[in-house]
């Protein structure tokens, strides 16, 4: 789905309301739980971790994804990391976060993205 308008016609404005940056005067906007929208900030998803994080609908599964890099990242896990680190799982497989990278990339290419690979 696209949006499109002249420059200064409320299109950002306008998705403030559903994508929840902005709440309505009056009468409520309902969002589903698997609901994101793409900010206009061309920055907000490069560098490695871009296509990981994608849109803020997975923050849940961001977060997640992150709390559990950092728990392995430590030398030594306490009993309660390890419990956490259980939690953990379960967010990032209820979010579906097992398959996220491989959707967004596919996201991407069906968009006409391609892949950059690194010259050394």
């Amino acid at each position: 789905m696209g949006l499109t308008g002249p420059n200064g016609a409320g299109k950002t404005t306008f998705m403030k309301d559903p994508g929840g940056e902005l709440e309505p005067d009056t009468g409520t906007v309902s969002r589903p739980k698997r609901f994101s929208v793409l900010k206009q900030d061309q920055y907000a998803y490069e560098g490695p971790e871009g296509a990981r994080r994608g849109p803020d609908g997975k923050r849940v599964l961001w977060e997640a994804m992150q709390e559990k890099e950092r728990l392995l990242a430590k030398p030594d896990l306490t009993d309660e990391d390890g419990a956490r680190l259980g939690e953990l799982e379960g967010v990032i497989a209820e979010e579906d976060g097992y398959s996220a990278e491989a959707q967004a990339a596919t996201l991407l290419e069906d968009s006409g993205f391609t892949r950059r690979t690194s010259s050394a």
